[in-house]
């Protein structure tokens, strides 16, 4: 019976795409199917993997600061830091991001989450000094170079950590583990290399890990970076499509991603948008329509 989520699907040989419209990233496991699903969730974090440690954050990142900083009080109670925006649309609180979200409802009632980051995910300082050299000439810097000694995740990279659900509705949902990845924001000069990156990270690492756990690679995933990195829904929706395909090309396991849209306004003129540049990457839709 099909999910009266589940929008279009999209086909390759080794590879569906399912596009859902949901509140919430969350709602996945409520889906209608067939038998019980386990899923990797994919993550839209920041470097440092501490979730949302500020009370709220400004769409676009902080003015005049690098992408991704440890952020004092001092860099987020002045105005000048995050452009004068109000509450609302031009600053999100933790529950409106992916990654507040992820640590609130996954990252256990303990905070086990933060604390099996810190005892099993090492810095990566020796990947650093690249990435900055390539963001040469963006708006700002990836990060400022004193916090390279915290970075977990590397922007384009990707980390697995099991999740420690606080509800029980969501220990099956996401079983197979949380993989965390740091998007760009939309003025990085590569952005859109590395917004790819996140994609193709992801689902390669997905890929590793159900292999050597003899699992099915089932993923469920935003549009990642068009959030607090105000990248575009399109841009994202193409990198997906590429890696995807290129998945196809190196001949992996099937595939299964599960693409939730959230029901704004203009969500409709949204999933075509999606749906076209999928198209236009080659992925073949299965339906123009499944539910009413």
């Amino acid at each position: 019976m099909p999910s009266t989520s589940l929008q279009k699907v999209f086909l390759t040989n080794l590879c569906r795409v399912e596009l859902h419209l949901l509140p919430s990233i969350f709602n996945i496991g409520k889906v209608q199917t067939d038998r019980p699903v386990a899923r990797f969730l994919i993550n839209s974090g920041n470097e440092y993997l501490l979730g949302t440690s500020l009370p709220y954050f400004p769409r676009g990142g902080l003015q005049r600061q690098p992408n991704n900083i440890f952020a004092s009080p001092e860099d987020w109670q002045k105005s000048s830091s995050w452009g004068g925006g109000s509450a609302g649309d031009n600053l999100l609180y933790p529950v409106q991001t992916l990654d507040g979200e992820v640590h609130q409802r996954l990252g256990g009632r303990q905070s086990e989450l933060k604390n099996w980051i810190d005892e099993n995910v090492p810095a990566v300082v020796d990947v650093l000094e690249n990435l900055n050299e390539e963001n040469v000439g963006s708006v700002r810097p990836i990060r400022d170079p004193c916090y390279n000694s915290h970075v977990k995740c590397a922007t384009g990279d990707v980390v697995w950590t099991p999740c420690f659900p606080t509800d029980s509705s969501l220990h099956q949902s996401f079983s197979h583990g949380i993989l965390h990845t740091v998007s760009p924001y939309h003025d990085a000069q590569n952005s859109d290399q590395l917004l790819h990156r996140c994609y193709s990270n992801s689902l390669k690492l997905a890929g590793k890990v159900s292999r050597e756990k003899h699992l099915a690679i089932h993923v469920t995933t935003a549009l990642l970076g068009t959030g607090v990195k105000c990248i575009e829904h399109e841009d994202s929706a193409r990198a997906l499509a590429r890696s995807v395909l290129e998945h196809q090309e190196d001949g992996d396991d099937d595939l299964v991603v599960e693409l939730v849209v959230q029901p704004t306004r203009d969500v409709e003129l949204r999933i075509e948008d999606i749906s076209g540049i999928f198209r236009e990457e080659g992925l073949i839709i299965q339906t123009e329509k499944l539910i009413n």
